[in-house]
Formats: structure tokens, sequence, C-alpha cells
């Protein structure tokens, strides 16, 4: 039996200072608590005063005592709701700097009904949005946002438009 050569040292030599990045976790999915009597909205943006972040609400539910939301058919006419409430769904989401302007945006979305009442309400948050007990909020925090450029379509000449969009029908 003969001897196997050595071969040339595969790898990164031991003790190289050459070593991999762990992953960047971009994400950081967290529990945000908004205390009884105090706004949703506001207790989100005021968690992302300190930090260069967007904070994305993934979901919420539980007691509320107050929400103005947004009617759909009547601008002039938000629907606003006092009393006791279950908030069914809340989500949204916040940025200090949505665009390369760095104009801060936000929207949020949720579905209130009556305690006891099957109505549901919903849609886009106007107002104020209170938590009648403490209220817990699953929330990620995204700390750099990548901005990408939408492409033109490209336009077959050979395919007809639709109805609406051919001005010669």
């Amino acid at each position: 039996m003969q001897p196997q050569p050595a071969g040339k040292p595969r790898g990164r030599p031991p003790g190289s200072k050459n070593k991999p990045k762990p992953a960047m976790n971009r994400h950081q999915p967290m529990l945000l608590t908004v205390p009884a009597g105090m706004d949703i909205v506001n207790a989100i943006i005021d968690a992302t005063h300190n930090q260069d972040v967007t904070v994305m609400v993934y979901h919420a539910m539980g007691s509320i005592s107050e929400a103005t939301i947004c009617n759909p058919l009547d601008r002039s006419r938000d629907f606003f709701f006092q009393g006791n409430l279950f908030m069914r769904s809340f989500s949204g989401f916040y940025s200090k700097s949505f665009s390369p302007s760095h104009t801060p945006y936000s929207f949020f979305t949720a579905q209130v009904s009556r305690a006891g009442t099957p109505n549901i309400f919903g849609g886009r948050v106007r107002g104020k949005l209170i938590a009648a007990k403490p209220l817990q909020i699953m929330v990620f925090f995204i700390k750099k946002i990548e901005y990408y450029k939408a492409m033109t379509p490209f336009i077959d000449p050979n395919v007809t438009k639709p109805y609406y969009n051919n001005p010669t029908n």
C-alpha cells in the first residue's frame, strides 16, 4: 500500500481573518405592546423615532374604545365608532423614508365591530384608534429599504388594445 500524495490544502488557512459573515437579518419580528388608552397608530410611529426603520404591522386584534375608519364611498363622512368595540384585524406600515425624497408615509387598515354584533366595518384608518385594554401588535422592523425602478412594459404592435384603452373604438 502506497501513501497518498499530499494535495494542495483546500479552504481558508487556519486563523484566517477572512471569516464568513453571518447573514444580515433585515426583518426583526417583534411584539409591540400598546397600553390601554393610547392611540395605536401613534404608538407604532413613536416606536420608530429613535431608529431609521420602516415598520410593517403584520397583525393585531383586541378591544378598542374609539376608531375612525375612512368611508370609501364618501370621503367627507368617515365612520366614527366609540364604546365597546373589537378590532378583528389591523395591518399596515409606516416609513420615515418611504421614497428617495424621504417623505414620511403611513397606511393602516382595520376591521372593527361592536361587541356582540355580527356587523364588521373595515377600511383605512384615518383618525384615532384607541386601545381599550393593553394590546399586542406583531410588527416587523425593516432597517434598509431597497428601491427598484418600474420597467416600461413591452408593447407588442401586433396585439390589439382593449376597448377601454383604444381611442379608435
